[in-house]
């Protein structure tokens, strides 16, 4: 039996540490005495690493601190993708949008002021006065987002398998789109898709599994079997750019699907599985294609990492790729934000430790809000 890791440990890794003691050493000295490619990139890999770690470790202690208890692997890897998704959508914006830099650079300015007036009274000084910090919008400072693989492998809690690749497929993704669409990112029309792209959407969802193994004791019986429900909540955050003129959007997403009570068929038999939880979560690209720049009608296709599990003890998870394709409209409510709905597709193959694969349909109807 392994022993489980304490709430925040992964802010304790060494890698962790000793990226906070780079980030602090080019900070105040490496980028003043020695300026270049190297110091004007190490503190952004060293801080996409520590941020996600830092809020997952925020949540892991929140958790035990009100619960009495440790969270779930399942609950706590759920929150690093969330953290990761958060990380991306702060570092990313700023190098490819002027006025998320602008906001960037006030916002820390603001947060370091307190303790900017505190250290200049310590030093007998008069209070220090508010500044925003400096930047340099620059796209390939987006090359950090690799970090967030390598925060997922350190703070991921369960077996470490090749579904953690899955950050890297996003990253990669939304990094090789940048050389082409970064000019257009902060420069959007009036009612015109084009420029940095950001959307969420939630709606319903159905889930239809077709499985060799046994959907109703955690897929670890080689029994032919099936499930159906709705996944409610279902929704996703996606982040990307357009290929400026085109009307094409390039990007990544993060989805996540939650279904109760599933309808199970097996064995001849159909029964409600009562008080079980099915839950898929996607990390992917996308690429969305608006026909008329300046209408909402779209179409989607999504593919990448999928994964699905039962909640509960020694239930197995269930890994593989899927490929979605959707269908959408938009009416503007403002200049660059639009409100619509999302008809979409998906199909999964996955598998785990009973040999044969598992057919998983989820067809879903999601109401969207999108920057654009």
């Amino acid at each position: 039996m392994t022993r489980e890791r304490a709430p925040g440990a992964a802010l304790l890794h060494p890698l962790a540490v000793l990226s906070l003691l780079v980030l602090v050493a080019n900070d105040h000295w490496l980028k003043h005495a020695h300026p270049g490619l190297l110091s004007g990139k190490l503190s952004g890999f060293a801080a996409v690493l520590l941020l996600p770690l830092f809020l997952h470790a925020l949540y892991e202690l929140s958790y035990r601190a009100v619960r009495a208890r440790p969270a779930s692997a399942r609950a706590a890897n759920w929150a690093l993708g969330a953290c990761l998704a958060v990380t991306c959508l702060v570092y990313a914006p700023p190098e490819l949008w002027p006025s998320a830099e602008t906001a960037y650079r006030y916002g820390l300015g603001a947060l370091q002021w307190p303790f900017r007036i505190v250290w200049s009274l310590a030093r007998g000084e008069n209070g220090a006065a508010f500044a925003p910090v400096r930047a340099t919008a620059d796209p390939s400072d987006l090359l950090a987002l690799s970090m967030l693989w390598v925060a997922w492998r350190m703070a991921r809690r369960g077996p470490r398998t090749r579904p953690n690749a899955a950050v890297s497929v996003l990253i990669v993704l939304i990094v090789s789109s940048v050389p082409r669409f970064a000019s257009a990112a902060g420069r959007s029309e009036s009612h015109t898709h084009d420029g940095l792209y950001l959307s969420f959407e939630l709606g319903p969802e159905g889930m239809f599994v077709q499985s060799k193994a046994s959907v109703s004791n955690g897929f670890l019986q080689p029994i032919s079997s099936s499930a159906s429900g709705v996944g409610l909540p279902s929704g996703a955050l996606s982040l990307g750019g357009t290929f400026r003129g085109t009307g094409l959007v390039i990007g990544g997403s993060l989805g996540l699907s939650t279904m109760r009570d599933p309808i199970v068929r097996t064995q001849g038999t159909r029964f409600a599985l009562e008080n079980a939880i099915y839950s898929t979560v996607r990390f992917g690209g996308f690429a969305r294609y608006y026909p008329d720049q300046h209408d909402g009608l779209n179409f989607g296709l999504h593919s990448g990492l999928m994964s699905l599990e039962m909640q509960g003890a020694g239930a197995g998870q269930l890994r593989g790729f899927y490929l979605g394709l959707e269908a959408g409209h938009g009416i503007w409510i403002g200049q660059q934000w639009s409100l619509g709905l999302n008809a979409r597709l998906t199909v999964a193959g996955l598998r785990g430790e009973v040999l044969g694969a598992t057919w998983l349909w989820m067809p879903g109807l999601f109401a969207a809000v999108a920057w654009h």
